[in-house]
């Protein structure tokens, strides 16, 4: 039983070139009749999922307004046998030894290469023929496509590879290694074997960090694992580059002259691309891409089988759906639940899907099966590691998880947030606070610069009594923001689990995550916890995201909300749209505002940091005051274009991360520089400093227009005695009568401005007092922390 899966995967390619028909299809065909004479619960599943398929079927035939029966029947009955494929992988996975599936699929393979060496003209295979291509010396007498030859040995490689890993060495297995490994050279494979490189680099990489303290602490594990490192690196640049075959097409790669890789990833993105221009994201159908006047009309020279973009261009935008839903549960699970083997079956397998592989192809079924059961199975471990521990739990104890913030120190609505609300409860005895921080990349966390923080680790700290975790982010853009949410919730779980956290919370600031937020929230209940979420102010609304990001934007906070046990709201405003947008998953809401103080600066005018601010920049005096991102929703050009329109004789201050796009774009619309009173001065991350900055303003501008409570208008509030604000409901609600709103309208805003330069010093300190007072009354940060204790601690965790 052990080795069928091996020997299955190997003999369904052999059989198919003689013209037989695929076993692993037929042996699906035996277990789906076992299964329904057995009335195994099994079925169920199978039925379920086949029905989901149907619907997807019909749905695209009807759109399309095809109606070709034969391939939609062929669709169909492959997508119940694949389906049947994977629950009998998922349910049996626990049985193998998948070293012995290993072990079966070199036998077959070694048989195999035999054959081929006898059955050719010369036992010796002749690389110069084999180069040039005079001569396919590719075993393919024995496999009708080599290069499919090559997915499936790289895929056994990787399962070796992972027993290697996490068994002891076995000479058996390492000698089946070479015979498969052999096999994936003769097939001549470029794009699996780039695909495999790939795949076992980052299970390599994995694995090390998952022992990381082991390898640190055992200097013979260390040096074990700098050896086995350096020998893999060695043998797949040998692989890659001194193969003849492999050195020939790695030199056409890098030339960009290799017509085959041409082939495999831009042939089948440019019919991708033309189906759905010319379907309007409809599809042609199915059984539409082969053989018909559609397949011309899109230029399909050669059918690329159904990889993913075959099915995209089939099914249009339902495809589109149907891939992503297959990768995004995949892609969860394994981020959430996978182990090093699942994350490089995924890699490899969602690579080789994306253009060459077939949607039909049962071995990815089985591949997913594999995924499915490997994850599932840590998931059961999980929850049962969670009973266990919560029977024997400290009880008493909140322990809060913050994740969304990039640190503490640092200037930020939500950094500073999490760095008051520590303190303010940093002698509470009934809350214990785990903080995420970014370890690297831009707003990256240096403990060092923060008074009062104590190292544990190299990614650990205290400060203000709650223990800090630092997290290491690829640098992949935009989407880091996701993964840097995403391993944070993981460290949080993590954290609750090993100390036995009977009333865990995790508090989620933004909504980045959403897509993978219910499997989250399912850990975090499955321990007796609770998820809370604070959906900041409409991100899906700012401009400085493209149409694709705000969609997603969109989507994630729908699915936070969806999830969440509770949505704290910084703003009324938000709290309402909230409650109105939402209102079918019937959202538990709260309003907790942030905070910010009144107490005047300790800073004299006289303080040297003060004055070297102001000989650093050349300013005589602060005149009007901008505190904020450099971003266009906070209408910087609205407010720099007014200013230059009125007659104002003061400077106008801008303290800012300078974004070079947009200040080249605001540059070339207003001429800024020519303004002597235009002074960008940077970022100030000295709080004291900017504390003093604030109260001696003449007054600020506040521009933010998409958010909810903003930090900066608060601190503004509590600082500067006159405070110009945009005219929205976020800004009216903290400033009410002790502000002034201008709107963007024209001239609106140059005209306040010299209205406020002739008000009496009475009236202005008139305003500055009201806005104290509107600080007092509802934004103090101990009314804030006093908020959250009470939501914290009288959480219902039944």
């Amino acid at each position: 039983m052990e080795y069928i899966l091996g020997v299955l995967l190997v003999l369904n390619t052999i059989t198919e070139s003689i013209g037989l028909p695929e076993l692993l299809h037929l042996f699906s065909a035996v277990i789906f009749v076992w299964y329904l004479i057995r009335r195994k619960p099994q079925i169920k599943n199978i039925i379920q999922m086949f029905f989901i398929m149907t619907g997807y079927v019909v749905l695209v035939q009807l759109i399309t307004q095809t109606n070709d029966i034969y391939a939609t029947s062929i669709f169909l009955i492959k997508a119940l046998l694949n389906i049947t494929l994977t629950v009998w992988v998922v349910n049996n996975y626990q049985e193998y030894e998948l070293r012995n599936v290993v072990y079966g699929a070199a036998i077959v393979q070694g048989i195999a290469t035999v054959c081929a060496f006898i059955m050719q003209d010369s036992i010796l295979w002749k690389l110069d023929e084999y180069v040039t291509g005079t001569k396919l010396h590719r075993l393919e007498l024995l496999c009708p496509e080599p290069a499919y030859l090559s997915f499936i040995s790289g895929l056994l490689l990787i399962i070796g590879i992972y027993q290697i890993l996490v068994y002891k060495i076995s000479w058996q297995l390492i000698l089946a290694g070479v015979v498969i490994l052999i096999n994936m050279l003769l097939s001549y494979g470029m794009g699996g074997m780039i695909c495999l490189v790939f795949a076992i680099a980052v299970m390599l990489m994995a694995h090390v960090a998952k022992n990381r303290d082991k390898i640190v602490k055992d200097p013979a594990s260390k040096n074990k694992w700098i050896l086995t490192g350096a020998m893999m690196i060695v043998v797949m640049l040998s692989i890659i580059i001194l193969s003849p075959a492999y050195g020939f097409r790695f030199a056409s790669v890098a030339q960009g002259t290799d017509v085959g890789l041409t082939y495999v990833f831009q042939h089948p993105l440019t019919v991708f691309t033309n189906a759905m221009h010319l379907t309007n994201w409809h599809g042609v159908g199915i059984g539409q891409l082969v053989g018909t006047e559609i397949s011309a009309t899109i230029g399909l020279t050669t059918e690329f089988k159904n990889s993913f973009l075959y099915i995209m261009s089939e099914g249009g935008f339902l495809g589109v759906a149907l891939v992503v839903i297959i990768v995004g549960v995949l892609l969860g699970y394994v981020l959430l639940y996978g182990g090093i083997l699942s994350l490089a079956l995924f890699l490899y397998v969602t690579l080789y899907q994306v253009t060459a592989g077939r949607f039909d192809d049962p071995v990815n079924w089985i591949v997913y099966g594999l995924i499915l059961a490997q994850c599932l199975k840590n998931k059961e471990l999980a929850r049962k590691e969670d009973r266990i521990e919560l029977d024997n739990s400290r009880t008493g104890e909140v322990v809060v998880g913050i994740i969304g913030a990039k640190g503490l120190g640092n200037y930020g609505g939500y950094e500073t947030f999490v760095d008051k609300l520590t303190e303010y409860h940093v002698n509470n005895a009934n809350i214990k606070y785990l903080i995420a921080c970014k370890a690297n990349g831009q707003g990256a966390m240096d403990e060092t610069k923060l008074k009062g923080a104590v190292p544990i680790s190299d990614s650990e700290f205290t400060y203000h009594n709650a223990h800090c975790f630092k997290v290491n982010v690829p640098q992949i853009g935009a989407a880091q923001a996701i993964v840097y949410d995403l391993l944070a919730a993981m460290y949080c779980i993590r954290y609750f689990r090993k100390h036995k956290t009977e009333k865990p919370i995790l508090y989620v600031l933004t909504c980045r995550i959403g897509p993978f937020i219910g499997l989250i929230s399912s850990m975090i209940h499955d321990m007796g916890g609770l998820y809370y979420v604070n959906p900041d102010g409409n991100e899906w609304r700012r401009s400085v995201w493209n149409k694709y990001v705000r969609k997603y934007w969109k989507l994630s906070e729908k699915l936070m909300i969806k999830h969440a046990d509770l949505v704290i709201c910084d703003s009324k405003n938000i709290e309402t749209y909230i409650n109105a947008t939402y209102d079918m998953y019937n959202p538990n809401t709260t309003y907790i505002a942030y905070g910010a103080e009144v107490d005047s600066s300790n800073m004299s005018d006289a303080d040297s940091r003060y004055q070297n601010f102001l000989q650093e920049h050349g300013i005589n005096e602060i005149g009007w005051l901008i505190v904020g991102r450099f971003v266009p929703e906070n209408n910087f050009e609205t407010m720099i274009r007014e200013f230059m329109k009125s007659n104002s004789k003061k400077n106008l201050i801008i303290i800012t991360n300078v974004n070079k796009e947009f200040w080249d774009e605001l540059e070339d619309k207003l001429h800024f520089t020519r303004d002597r009173r235009v002074k960008f001065v940077g970022t100030v991350y000295d709080q004291a400093l900017l504390k003093k900055i604030r109260e001696n303003a003449y007054g600020y501008f506040h521009g933010h227009s998409v958010g909810g409570t903003n930090p900066s208008l608060l601190e503004a509030l509590g600082s500067t005695k006159l405070n110009l604000l945009l005219d929205v409901g976020f800004n009216r609600e903290c400033g009410e009568d002790g502000a002034l709103y201008w709107s963007k309208d024209y001239g609106n805003l140059a005209a306040l401005i010299e209205k406020a330069e002739n008000l009496t010093p009475e009236e202005i300190d008139r305003l500055g007092n009201r806005a104290k007072d509107r600080i007092r009354e509802a934004y103090s940060w101990q009314f804030i922390a006093d908020r959250y204790e009470h939501v914290f601690v009288q959480s219902d965790f039944q």
